[in-house]
């Protein structure tokens, strides 16, 4: 269509409106307006005024707070990161310590959708009753339901297809999409007047409450690995001497070498029975093997990651797909590793200190293809206890020692060896079984929670059709 024929695109959206029904469309400048998306969405969200437009069914919309105003107080709360938006289901956030102030300003209410400011379209979130009093950060909006009822519902339309669809179209200024307020008002979700948002609700409260039963579960090993390590050094290192028994270690040492060295002796002092984590598990025998070249798989992607409850679910393809899609096919220029088992995934670049998560196996047994994971990740298959050794290796001592035993030269990293020579508890066979076994039922109520999410936003994205 040319653009004379075209004329005024707020003519075309004129002409578009069937009856009252609102017409959703981008509205970015004219040099770079696309009537042909706007006639293509047209027609996927005119349905008669079962769609309306966000703000519609809003009584409040804010950005959260900026880091700087997180003044330190008395009041523990969860500071919500873009990072913690997940689908439905929120993440843990980080812990932090807000004056009052901050708190009655800031906090957030039931049935709240969070959502972020930047990138990670397809991810909303709605705090459900019995949350931790939650503070969103500022790479978040707020939207606040006229009723609490209608939160699930949002959250679950914001993480439909069609939705990452809509805000896929819109004009952006550098890689990712930034919202704004009116933006986000605008997006079509499902009316309230027209579909069974109770039934959402209801299903959104189920799997909250086997997600808030596994967090449990989750929480009492972390207790009791606590426990064992109760007395172990797990911060604030002198940063300006430090006293040593035996200075000929110190050969080519750096500052971060001696705290490391520091931080080893003093636990060893202060807690009995540490292992290394070679003496624990054989490393050499949990080698997997490195792929390179052109392969379906069944490929990696950080959405799939629940750091917050150590667990990492990505989804089996189809295997027509998996065999024909280019997309699903290995760079030829790139190294991963290939997985067909329950294994352990440690973080050895980057982000270092990052929690390690579990591939379960229940993912292994849908996949006609392998895992191909990037090399970033160490995995550790066939282990006896991968869900405990998550838990272990997650403690703030022990992540204090992945910090400290990184390699800073281009970008923060970890060796095999540096990982292997990690100090853990010393449990008994029987005490690692025990963890082992509360971390599975934990993680079977978590896999159970996001499979009912998902079926929630498939049910929504039903009344898209």
């Amino acid at each position: 269509m040319s653009k004379k024929r075209v004329g005024n695109p707020g003519v075309l959206h004129k002409m578009l409106a069937d009856g009252p029904s609102t017409v959703w469309s981008v509205r970015p400048p004219a040099v770079s307006w696309d009537p042909v998306a706007v006639v293509r969405w047209h027609r996927a969200t005119s349905r008669n005024g079962t769609l309306v437009a966000l703000g519609t069914l809003l009584r409040g919309l804010r950005q959260g707070v900026v880091a700087a105003s997180l003044d330190l107080g008395d009041v523990a709360i969860e500071t919500a990161r873009v990072t913690d938006v997940q689908q439905i289901i929120p993440g843990e956030g980080e812990r932090r310590l807000v004056s009052p102030s901050v708190l009655r300003r800031h906090v957030v209410e039931t049935g709240d959708v969070l959502m972020p400011r930047v990138g990670r379209h397809g991810h909303a979130c709605c705090v459900v009753s019995e949350a931790m009093p939650i503070v969103p950060r500022e790479g978040l909006f707020v939207a606040r339901p006229k009723q609490r009822e209608w939160g699930p519902a949002i959250a679950a339309a914001l993480c439909t297809s069609t939705v990452k669809q809509w805000l896929g179209q819109l004009p952006t200024t550098g890689r990712t999409t930034t919202l704004t307020k009116a933006q986000l008002c605008e997006i079509p979700v499902p009316s309230p007047a027209h579909f069974d948002f109770g039934q959402i609700t209801a299903r959104v409260d189920q799997a909250s409450a086997l997600a808030r039963e596994g967090r449990k579960r989750l929480d009492h090993v972390r207790g009791e690995v606590g426990l064992w390590l109760e007395r172990a050094p797990v911060g604030d290192l002198p940063e300006d001497s430090l006293w040593l028994s035996d200075p000929d270690v110190l050969q080519g040492w750096g500052w971060r070498d001696v705290q490391r060295y520091w931080l080893r002796n003093q636990a060893q002092w202060q807690v009995r029975g540490l292992k290394q984590l070679d003496n624990v598990i054989d490393m050499g025998s949990h080698r997997s093997k490195t792929v390179v070249g052109n392969q379906p798989a069944l490929v990696w992607e950080t959405g799939a990651i629940r750091s917050d409850w150590l667990l990492a679910l990505p989804e089996p393809p189809n295997h027509a797909e998996s065999t024909l899609s280019p997309d699903r096919a290995v760079s030829a220029t790139q190294r991963f590793f290939a997985i067909d088992r329950e294994c352990l995934l440690i973080p050895t670049v980057g982000d270092i200190v990052a929690p390690p998560v579990v591939v379960p196996q229940d993912v292994f047994n849908g996949a006609a293809v392998p895992l191909v994971v990037p090399i970033h990740w160490l995995p550790l298959v066939g282990l006896r206890y991968p869900r405990a050794l998550a838990v272990v290796l997650d403690h703030p001592f022990v992540r204090l020692q992945r910090q400290l035993g990184g390699a800073f030269s281009t970008v923060p990293h970890l060796t095999r060896e540096d990982i292997a020579t990690l100090l853990i508890p010393g449990a008994s066979e029987a005490q690692w079984g025990v963890w082992e076994q509360e971390l599975r039922q934990a993680h079977s109520l978590f896999s159970t929670a996001i499979s009912q999410v998902k079926q929630t936003i498939a049910i929504v994205e039903e009344w898209y059709a």
